[in-house]
């Protein structure tokens, strides 16, 4: 029965949806440009990652996670760092609102929630010019600097140093100066922060919570386990070494293993592609 209502009510749909769209997009300016420069700002980092990703190593930069990953082989301690700013970032995303942590008893420095789901300290509040505005400016404070130092710095890590500058701008332009200029001084960006953006799409469509924290938790393991799931394989690999040539008391093989391990004998005595 449904199937024969069902053209008459997508219509219905389709025909109102111009008009509650317009006034949403009047009654929720907040919420509108958040979408569009959130939207915008993931189209601008996006368009170097798919690039790094998908040219590899003839690009002048690494992905975010090449970038963070290279960082972990010479720094173990930044995939601590790495694990703390995902948790954060999924707490503050998914399981806590910043109404209940505006509604907390004021501290000392009298910290209050004001708009864009930003706190500040500063008795009063102003808005500082418009989205698109600073959109343009936070791209040019990342490509300027990043171009230049590309230019200047000549060392043999250059491709992965560049990537943490330009990235580490991003992160700078779009998270932290914001943030910093609503907090101490109470001057606002004109757009919402990227977690007050993400609780309205939760509001609007509640199955994007189970998206978002599928995303954040292979997000955190890719990085924490970087390459993962390229080392998959070597992980198998690796326990058919062992398996093969166990640390402690053999177990019998069947005459299939016994088999297997000789082919991995074979892989592993075999010569280089480069060897004379």
């Amino acid at each position: 029965m449904w199937l024969v209502h069902l053209p008459s009510r997508v219509v219905r749909w389709l025909s109102a949806a111009p008009g509650r769209f317009a006034r949403w997009w009047k009654a929720e300016p907040q919420e509108r440009w958040g979408y569009i420069w959130w939207g915008l700002s993931g189209v601008v980092i996006a368009v170097p990652e798919l690039w790094a990703a998908l040219g590899g190593d003839a690009v002048l930069w690494p992905t975010i996670s090449g970038t963070i990953g290279n960082l972990e082989v010479f720094h173990e301690w930044v995939a601590l760092i790495v694990l703390a700013v995902l948790i954060w970032a999924a707490f503050h995303a998914i399981s806590v609102t910043r109404v209940h942590m505006g509604s907390a008893p004021a501290d000392a420095a009298k910290r209050r929630l004001v708009t864009g789901d930003r706190f500040t300290v500063a008795d009063d509040t102003q808005e500082l010019g418009h989205p698109i505005g600073y959109l343009l400016f936070a791209v040019a404070a990342v490509a300027i600097p990043s171009a230049l130092f590309r230019e200047l710095y000549d060392g043999d890590d250059r491709r992965y140093v560049f990537g943490q500058v330009m990235y580490a701008s991003i992160a700078f332009w779009w998270m932290i100066v914001p943030g910093w200029l609503a907090y101490k001084h109470g001057r606002l960006v004109p757009f919402p922060t990227l977690f007050a953006t993400l609780k309205d799409l939760e509001k609007r469509a509640p199955r994007f919570t189970i998206v978002l924290a599928s995303g954040l938790a292979i997000l955190m393991i890719h990085l924490i386990l970087y390459p993962w799931p390229a080392t998959i394989p070597d992980t198998n690999r690796l326990h058919q070494v062992y398996e093969c040539r166990p640390i402690g008391p053999a177990k019998p093989l069947s005459e299939k293993k016994k088999e297997e391990c000789r082919k991995l004998e074979e892989a592993d005595l075999r010569p280089s592609a480069g060897a004379p």
